[in-house]
This record gives structure tokens, sequence and C-alpha cells, in this order.
């Protein structure tokens, strides 16, 4: 193996790539659960609708139709959203590791510092790709006829 793979200066090289990569993910992350929300907050308040609406008498079956996809569209945002607020608090932990481990630690501990935040970012990546999956899967499940 390179002895110059885990230097001082190599660990620091990738603190700093890992650094500017999970800034740009806690923006991402930000954004989308953000985005989330707004759905959630909207679709709750023609939730709200619907309910008033069957509370005054309105019993067609459409109605209950739409209530009932404006609770499953909910609870299935909320469940993407709590993925989002997962995997920002990662990349919050391991941005601040990052930035710890650059300035503040010595050799020894730089490196038990990158490998937390090595696993921090391979839990990210994993939990990103399962959140993709799963957003697909409704996707496809959701445009068929």
């Amino acid at each position: 193996m390179n002895s110059n793979l885990f230097s001082p200066e190599w660990i620091s090289e990738v603190f700093s790539d890992l650094w500017s990569l999970h800034l740009t993910l806690i923006g991402c992350f930000v954004s989308v659960f953000t985005l989330l929300y707004s759905f959630i907050i909207a679709k709750k308040g023609d939730l709200k609708l619907f309910t008033e609406q069957f509370n005054r008498g309105e019993n067609s079956p459409t109605l209950l139709q739409r209530q009932k996809f404006a609770a499953n569209y909910i609870k299935r945002m909320r469940r993407v959203a709590n993925f989002c607020l997962l995997l920002l608090s990662c990349s919050i932990l391991s941005a601040l590791g990052c930035w710890v481990g650059i300035r503040f630690l010595d050799d020894c501990t730089q490196k038990i510092a990158f490998a937390a935040v090595a696993l921090l970012t391979s839990i990210s990546f994993a939990l990103v790709v399962y959140l993709c999956h799963m957003v697909l899967r409704q996707y496809f499940g959701d445009i068929r006829i």
C-alpha cells in the first residue's frame, strides 16, 4: 500500500473535498425538505377542506376518494421528508467533523475523525440510493395506468 495514502496531507485534502461535498448536500437537503414541507402543508389544507365538506353532509364517493388520496399523499411525503432530515443531519455532522478535522486535530486524532466522517458519508450515500429507489418505485407505481 502506498505510504502517502493516509498521510496527514492526504487526509486534509480529503477533508477539504468532503467539506465541500457536504456543504453542497446540506443546501440540497434543506431545499428539498422545504419543498416537501410546503407540499405537505398545502395538502393538509386540502384535507381540512375535504373534512369540512364531509361534515356538512357532502358524502360523495369522489370526496371520500380525494380525502383518502390526500391522507396517503401526506404520509408518503412525510416519510420522504423524514429521510431528508436524516440525510441533513448526517451531512451536518460530517461537515462539522471535516471542519474540526482540518483545523483542530493532530495527525492521530485526525485519522479517527476521518474514519468517522467516511462512515457517515457512506451511510449518507446508502440512504440517498435507498431514497431514490423508494421515490422511483412510488413514481412508477403512480404513473401506471
